[in-house]
């Protein structure tokens, strides 16, 4: 109930520039955007890595993406001299604000949409699949 009260509020609020969910979906809803953030949670940290781990997408691709990610404060990139030179990329404090959407985005799929996340179709809670992944 409370995010119907805060949703319904945001028609009469007077002091928006722009409406904060349709702003949040333009900047997370770009193709790539959501697997790079993903896989950096996970700890991959290198482009190719990033690469390995986001199939489909192409290094041109990729690299615009991790600056735009860079530019909006979503990730960092560290540079370590040397040869080669290596590079890390890593979430910022801000890009980890983005896990608990990413969790409710997965909620809410898993329930609605299980012929497209499962092989059998069948509907599950997050805890049904952190249940069934601990168990192997």
């Amino acid at each position: 109930m409370q995010e119907e009260k805060f949703l319904k509020s945001l028609d009469s609020y007077d002091n928006l520039k722009a409406c904060p969910i349709a702003l949040g979906f333009r900047m997370l809803g770009k193709r790539w955007t959501i697997e790079v953030i993903r896989e950096l949670f996970l700890g991959k940290t290198k482009f190719n890595e990033l690469q390995k781990n986001v199939p489909g997408v192409n290094p041109r691709m990729l690299a615009l993406r991790l600056k735009e990610l860079e530019d909006i404060g979503l990730i960092k990139r560290d540079v370590f001299p040397g040869t080669p030179v290596k590079i890390d990329y890593s979430l910022t404090n801000l890009g980890r604000d983005v896990i608990p959407v990413m969790y409710a985005m997965a909620e809410f799929s898993m329930k609605n949409f299980p012929e497209e996340v499962f092989d059998d179709a069948e509907s599950r809670s997050l805890e049904q699949v952190y249940r069934e992944v601990r168990s192997k």
